[in-house]
């Protein structure tokens, strides 16, 4: 999009929706501030823990819930259940924020959210705006989960079974696979986190992903096993 755009990007609207963990949300807000940069209208939705910790030139930040009160979040002791009640209280208020803007000048036209929080997509969907998905793993370490979800990497990975060899990146040894790929009995609900980033992956109009050109240049060119890898953020 280029300068000379602005008025008409500032029609677009896009409600950015992170996983409320630093390492996620910083880059979700970098592109939603390249974004409004460009003239885009971008909404940052964040949890209550979190809002009043976000700021950005030009990006507004509205909250949605959790289910959790600012002051209760420390006392989450399991991921799984703080992700079970930000998928029921996330859904909910995010629908809210939309409906809050269909009258405005601004409606929002598209949700970008962390791929870890697929239910978004499914708002997206039922809400009538399009969906884009925000991978914050590397380009090289989504192309390791794709290929488990498609079943072409087996897990877990033996030692016998080293290197594993996936287009456009080097023969892995186990030191250089994801912890929870070779060990997935340890890890059991964060490995299904990875995975069900693509439960309904089909179904995003735009799928993004974080990527280094001088370190996976290959893997960004290769075959990826998933056909609607449409968009890289380098």
């Amino acid at each position: 999009m280029g300068g000379n755009n602005h008025n008409h990007n500032h029609k677009m609207h896009v409600v950015f929706v992170p996983l409320p963990v630093q390492g996620h949300i910083n880059p979700l807000l970098q592109f939603a501030k390249t974004l409004a940069s460009k003239g885009v209208k971008a909404t940052f939705a964040a949890t209550v823990s979190t809002v009043d910790s976000i700021t950005a030139p030009n990006v507004d930040v509205e909250p949605i819930s959790d289910g959790f009160n600012a002051g209760d979040v420390a006392e989450v002791e399991e991921a799984e259940s703080f992700m079970s009640s930000f998928r029921t209280h996330g859904s909910r208020t995010l629908c809210q924020l939309i409906d809050k803007f269909e009258h405005s000048d601004f409606p929002v036209t598209c949700i970008m959210y962390d791929s870890f929080l697929p239910w978004a997509l499914d708002v997206a969907k039922r809400q009538g705006v399009c969906g884009a998905s925000f991978i914050t793993n590397s380009a090289a370490v989504y192309s390791v989960y794709s290929r488990i979800h498609r079943g072409w990497v087996r897990m877990p990975v033996r030692k016998e079974e080293v290197p594993v060899v996936i287009a456009g990146l080097p023969p892995l040894n186990m030191s250089d696979l994801p912890s929870y790929v070779s060990w997935p009995e340890k890890y059991p609900f964060f490995l299904a986190m990875e995975l069900n980033q693509f439960s309904n992956l089909d179904k995003a109009d735009w799928i993004c992903a974080n990527s280094f050109e001088a370190l996976e240049s290959e893997v960004r060119t290769s075959d990826l096993p998933c056909s609607h890898f449409k968009g890289l953020i380098k």
